[in-house]
Formats: C-alpha cells, structure tokens, sequence
C-alpha cells in the first residue's frame, strides 16, 4: 500500500493521458461530416493497430494461462450486444471495450509499482505512449456517433477513470488477488472486444462511405502505430505484469 500512496502522482499522470486526446476535439468549432468520417477512419485504424500488434500479442505469447477463449468471449459478448442493439453496438462496444482495457492497465501498474518505482516508471512510460491515442480513439467515435462534443470528452475522462479505479483495487486487494490472473483475462476479453469493433463496425463503415480520403486516414494511422511500435517496441509490448 506504502508503493501506491508515493506513485499516487504517477498513477495519477496515466489517468490524466486518455483526457488529453479527449481534449483535442475542443480545437474546432464544427465538425463537418468529411471531418467525422476522418476521426472514425484514424480511430479505426488505431484500435485495429492496438488489438493486433499490442494486446493479441501479448495474450497468444501468456504460457502460463490459456487465454484465447476469453478473446473469444470477448468478441460473441459484442456480437450478442450488437443482435440486442440492432447495429447500436459500434459505440457501446468501443465503449466496453476501452472501460476493460483501461482498468486493467491500472491494475497492472499499480501492481508494477508494488514491485519497484523502476519498473512501474518503465511501464509508465509505456503505458503514456499508446494511451494518448486510446483517448483519442474514444472521443472520436463518439462524438461521431453522438455528434457532442460533451459527451466524447466524457468517455476520455471515463477511460481515465476506470485506469485509477483499477488501480486502487490493486492497492486494496494485493494481498489477497494475484494479479496477472484478473489483468490477463481482463486484456483477453478486451482484446476481443477490440477486435469486433474495428473489424464488424469501423471498417464496414468506411467502405461504405467509398471515402478515399477517410481511407488513406485508416492506413496512415496503422503504418504510424507500426513505426511507432518498432521504434518503442520493448517498452510498449512488454508492459503488463
């Protein structure tokens, strides 16, 4: 508990990034529908981007627990989400899917923390790297879908959030909870959830907007997640406890 009061700052700082890229949509007054169908196109190819070259990475190469059922889990409870919804599932599955995440990556930093400051500095580092983006992403599909630019900052502060939540319950339950078995499920289910969204909702949506432009968006964000990930790749694939 000692750990988490002095990284308290720290833990602080992570939660704080996912608002950053909620931010940036308050830079323009209006958004017209080419601007929107660009966000969702550069949201897109960002999670896509995140699923396979961060998390789905990272759950294949887990000896220790099996964890690709949970990323099966993850990706039918969306589809279920999506027959309930009738096609309503595009933003409340980005919406899940980033809650799960988020309140993972809190706990695993915390726990990460619990174990040493430089270790916890590391995956700090780390986690700023990619979470900026998450913020992003978030805010731009709803406001897309919402067309508010209140209620797309809100889901940033949510990710925010649920990445402090996270980690408190990390510092409550430490000597009761192995970690790496809530975290690593947890990073499965919301693997597979990612993985719905982008490839079931997203994409489908570009193509048929027949937007060239939204589609160099999409492959623009994907080769500059790659870039970046082969540039800091050790730091940004190996950050979970």
């Amino acid at each position: 508990m000692d750990g988490i009061i002095t990284s308290f700052p720290l833990l602080m700082a992570a939660s704080f990034a996912s608002m950053i890229g909620g931010l940036l949509i308050f830079f323009r007054k209006h958004w017209s529908e080419d601007s929107l169908m660009s966000m969702i196109s550069i949201g897109a190819g960002l999670l896509l981007s995140i699923t396979l070259f961060h998390m789905l990475p990272q759950v294949a190469g887990n000896t220790q627990q099996s964890l690709m059922p949970f990323v099966v889990i993850g990706y039918l409870f969306l589809f279920a989400i999506d027959l309930a919804g009738h096609g309503r599932g595009k933003a409340d599955g980005a919406v899940i899917g980033f809650v799960i995440h988020a309140f993972s990556e809190g706990v695993s930093l915390a726990a990460a923390f619990q174990v040493s400051p430089q270790l916890g500095m590391s995956i700090l580092v780390a986690l700023l790297f990619h979470k900026i983006p998450e913020g992003i992403t978030m805010a731009s599909l709803l406001l897309a879908v919402t067309q508010r630019k209140q209620t797309a900052f809100l889901g940033s502060v949510l990710l925010g959030v649920a990445t402090l939540a996270g980690a408190l319950l990390a510092a409550v339950t430490e000597r009761f909870i192995m970690t790496a078995n809530i975290t690593n499920p947890l990073l499965a289910l919301s693997a597979g959830v990612f993985l719905y969204v982008s490839t079931s909702h997203l994409i489908p949506h570009i193509r048929q907007a027949k937007n060239m432009r939204a589609g160099f968006y999409f492959f623009g964000a994907v080769l500059l997640y790659m870039l970046l990930s082969t540039v800091l790749g050790p730091a940004v694939h190996h950050h979970h406890v």
